[in-house]
């Protein structure tokens, strides 16, 4: 692939985003990306002075609007600010306008820039008053790809425009970005081991056999029969207290051999108050394995009680319904209905889900009844969590198994499969592959670029150019040739997530 770097920098300007609010005054700025090289093509890191210029010529001419940013901060050459931030962007835009750019003592580059229309937004200023608050909020453009609910995704809106900037200093000629907007840039098939999780994340995680950073409580119940020890495995470790007869029996299990007993008559397990419980209005899911031994009483599995007044707990009733019901200040925030009949005998598999505002209930994989809309808080309670009861009251009487709380995630947004054995460690992978995209020519070079929050974890990249059947690892950030692969149009990129790793973004240029 042929450099062209002449000069001892590249600038790309790569847009203006202007959020215009009805009746306020629209911010007269304008975000300026792109990517610093030397004179050898090397990526700069550093801090450094760059003068813009506005010009109404192409070359020539004196400047209409000048400002000095003095302390630029370039992190392996990208780079990112905002004109107008020093000195106030004050033209009109009814004309054509370049911009002009100089790091440091040298020349300004050449060409210029052309602003193209996003500069121009600002006339919007004029028809800011055209419409009232109401009229305003009723417009359906609202809804457009990357407004929802006047919410704007910034941070997709920067990663897409650092992806177009790198590809173009690059002198890449295709550019493929997924921000997972939608499920359809995921080849499920083809990928194993991750969750993928809808709005208002669009990102995908390693599932790390289940346990990860979000779990905070694993209580597999396992170990010798009528054992009154119960381990928590999340990395937390929180220490159990054992109440009543509740007890490790190796007579039932789904998995590991044994499971946790409780009688109906007084058995549960606590552990002490946690931030962890603190959920708030955040993403949330409590699943975990029961055996009913006896329906003759309403049961709750997971709680935690401060008082009568204070409280939150996921249970069944009598009436057939699995209930999760917040009560503050002694008034209910909170209920969550679905009806499920339940048998003794069989073991079911239980998930609630928080998922933003939306709350979701799933049995054996299946969700229950429908989705149901809450945008109250979980408040913070200074109370232990009890497992298996709430308040002295409303035991749980049979077998519970593989019991997780996590918080900061909704782990299921629809249907799934179950999981067929317990859960394990974060040292596990995923593999993430997205579906084909079509190329007019056979491509010789790939630079994956990603969006990515490492842990302790990894991800490897991977491109191909037959479809998936030949993979070339490709370095993120960096040209790669794929020309030994054999000659194909069918692109698709693939990640192996390995440990704590969260991939919100790729993009893959050719």
């Amino acid at each position: 692939m042929k450099k062209l770097f002449s000069a001892s920098c590249l600038l790309l300007l790569a847009s203006c985003i202007l959020i215009p609010t009805s009746h306020a005054a629209i911010p007269q700025f304008m975000t300026y990306q792109g990517i610093l090289k030397d004179s050898s093509g090397n990526y700069l890191t550093g801090t450094y002075s760059i003068l813009f210029n506005l010009y109404d010529v192409s070359s020539g001419g004196t400047a209409l609007w000048t400002e000095t940013q003095s302390s630029v901060s370039v992190n392996s050459g990208r780079f990112s600010v905002q004109l107008g931030s020093v000195t106030t962007l004050n033209l009109n835009y009814a004309a054509d306008y370049w911009l002009g750019v100089k790091v440091g003592s040298d020349s300004e580059m050449t060409p210029r820039v052309r602003l193209t229309s996003a500069g121009y937004a600002y006339r919007a200023e004029y028809a800011n008053q055209a419409l009232t608050q109401s009229q305003h909020d009723a417009l359906t453009h609202k809804n457009i790809e990357g407004v929802k609910d006047n919410t704007v995704s910034i941070a997709k809106t920067n990663f897409k425009l650092d992806a177009y900037s790198l590809a173009a200093a690059n002198n890449m000629g295709d550019l493929i970005v997924d921000v997972f907007t939608d499920a359809s840039g995921i080849n499920s098939g083809a990928s194993s081991d991750y969750t993928w999780r809808g709005s208002p994340n669009y990102d995908v995680i390693v599932t790390a056999g289940g346990i990860d950073s979000y779990t905070k409580l694993m209580l597999h119940a396992n170990g010798t029969d009528a054992s009154s020890t119960f381990t928590d495995s999340s990395s937390g470790a929180k220490s159990m207290t054992t109440n009543g007869n509740a007890q490790i029996d190796t007579a039932q299990s789904k998995f590991g051999a044994a499971s946790g007993l409780f009688d109906g008559t007084g058995d549960y397990v606590t552990t002490a108050d946690s931030e962890d419980w603190n959920f708030g209005t955040g993403d949330f899911t409590l699943d975990f394995w029961v055996r009913f031994n006896s329906l003759a009483s309403h049961q709750r599995f997971a709680a935690q009680r401060a008082d009568g007044s204070n409280q939150w707990f996921l249970g069944w009733n009598t009436t057939n319904i699995l209930r999760f019901d917040v009560t503050s200040a002694g008034a209910t925030t909170i209920t969550i209905d679905n009806s499920w009949t339940p048998s003794t005998g069989v073991w079911y598999h239980v998930a609630f889900v928080r998922n933003g505002n939306n709350f979701l209930a799933f049995v054996g994989g299946a969700q229950i009844g429908s989705t149901q809309t809450d945008s109250s808080a979980v408040d913070n309670f200074a109370s232990s969590l009890s497992i298996g009861e709430m308040g002295g009251a409303n035991y749980v009487n049979g077998w519970l198994d593989e019991l997780r709380i996590s918080k900061g995630i909704a782990r299921w947004t629809s249907g799934f499969t179950v999981p067929s054995s317990e859960y394990t460690g974060s040292a596990s992978s995923a593999t993430v592959v997205s579906n084909a995209f079509s190329e007019t020519t056979a491509p010789t070079e790939a630079m994956v670029i990603p969006d990515e929050t490492l842990g302790t974890g990894s991800i490897t990249y991977y491109v191909s150019r037959d479809n998936g059947t030949t993979w070339t690892t490709c370095t993120k950030n960096t040209s790669t040739s794929i020309a030994a692969q054999p000659s194909g149009t069918q692109l698709k990129w693939k990640a192996v997530m390995s440990g704590d790793a969260e991939l919100n973004g790729v993009a893959v240029a050719v």
